[in-house]
């Protein structure tokens, strides 16, 4: 009776010590893991008629806290589009990809700014990604342009989209 009870005994220490490493080695969600990070999205949509007069570049969007995007009409279904790093902001990645352009990176300082040719000779879209990494935010917005030509020679029609990825910790 003696060495059944020490037995028993025996492998409820043994049960007892294996369920409790197995405890200790798996983290649960109280056992203090980092909370998940709260993740928001906007979207900016543009689609201007721009002519080959205009003296300034007209503004497609501008992304609270990031920057501006804006394009300008080079005639012939060809334009230019700008970003520009909104001031208060920071240093930023600026990436662009096009369908005959080679992907480019570009550091930018507030006030900074950076622009790409489309059109017939360049490729009529183009891609970009600006990324502000901050200490408990990350910010990504993506954006997509596209020119077309009018009947008219001096007229283009830009169109853009973004979309901007928020996450806090």
């Amino acid at each position: 009776m003696f060495h059944r009870t020490a037995f028993l005994a025996g492998a409820l220490a043994v049960a007892a010590l294996l369920v409790g490493c197995g405890s200790e080695a798996v983290e649960g969600p109280a056992s203090g893991a980092p909370p998940t990070p709260r993740v928001g999205a906007t979207s900016y949509v543009a689609s201007p008629t721009l002519g080959v007069g205009d003296k300034a570049p007209e503004r497609l969007f501008a992304i609270s806290g990031l920057g501006r995007f804006s394009a300008l009409c080079k005639g012939r279904g060809r334009a230019k589009i700008s970003y520009k790093v909104a001031a208060g902001s920071a240093t930023q990645l600026v990436t662009t990809e096009g369908p005959r352009e080679s992907t480019s990176n570009r550091w930018l300082d507030p006030g900074q700014h950076t622009s790409v040719a489309i059109g017939p000779d360049t490729g009529p879209r183009t891609d970009w990604q600006v990324a502000l990494l901050s200490k408990g935010t990350v910010e990504v917005a993506t954006g997509s342009f596209t020119v077309a030509r009018l009947n008219s020679p001096s007229l283009c029609f830009v169109t853009g989209k973004a979309n901007l990825t928020t996450s806090r910790r």
